[in-house]
């Protein structure tokens, strides 16, 4: 990760502990992984043009809201 402008951020405009959340290693590693998920997801849809293509829209639909 690059910390961009990290020196000039002004801390008293934010809640520390959210500062701290955010610039933590283990949210930086779930949103890593989330992102993996959300690419696995995505590479997995698949078309055959047939009916079956309305119930999995559906199943990735709700995996996309939820």
């Amino acid at each position: 990760m690059v910390a961009v402008d990290a020196d000039k951020l002004n801390r008293e405009s934010s809640p520390k502990l959210l500062y701290k959340v955010v610039r933590s290693t283990a949210f930086q590693s779930c949103m890593m992984v989330m992102i993996i998920l959300n690419a696995i997801i995505n590479a997995s849809l698949v078309y055959r043009h047939d009916a079956s293509d309305e119930a999995r829209k559906r199943i990735y639909y709700y995996v996309e809201v939820n």
